[in-house]
């Protein structure tokens, strides 16, 4: 059911950024549930939803695939050193990360739209948070 769950938002961020918004709203969604779930399903999702953003988009294909996948690739490797799970480093990291997502790509008003990323993943991440906490106890 939860990978429903997942594929539902993946695909959802995907359309709506490629549509209507710049924000990296398929980032901040990809980094929330690798975060929670820390499962390489999320790898995978994070290289198609990459694939298909940039077919959106008009992009070369596999860029943001690529970009995806180092970011959240970094984050796997420091995952000991670091408390991932914690709220303040899915900010900095959700800051960071948009902010080279629209460095990378082209964006405009980088600092704004970092900011806009930040407050999405942590309402995302405290809903889903709340979700699984919730599932657990039963």
């Amino acid at each position: 059911m939860m990978k429903f769950v997942m594929l539902f938002l993946i695909l959802a961020m995907i359309f709506i950024e490629g549509t209507i918004v710049t924000v990296p709203l398929t980032f901040s969604i990809l980094l929330v549930l690798f975060l929670l779930y820390k499962r390489d399903i999320v790898l995978v999702y994070a290289f198609v939803a990459g694939l298909l953003l940039d077919a959106l988009t008009v992009r070369v294909i596999g860029s943001t695939s690529l970009f995806f996948c180092i970011i959240l690739g970094i984050i796997l490797l420091y995952q000991r050193k670091f408390e991932i799970t914690s709220l303040f480093f899915l900010m900095i990291t959700s800051f960071i990360g948009s902010f080279l997502y629209g460095l990378l790509f082209g964006l405009e008003n980088l600092v704004l739209q970092s900011v806009i990323s930040v407050i999405i993943s942590v309402m995302f991440f405290l809903i889903l948070h709340k979700r699984i906490n919730a599932t657990a106890l039963h």
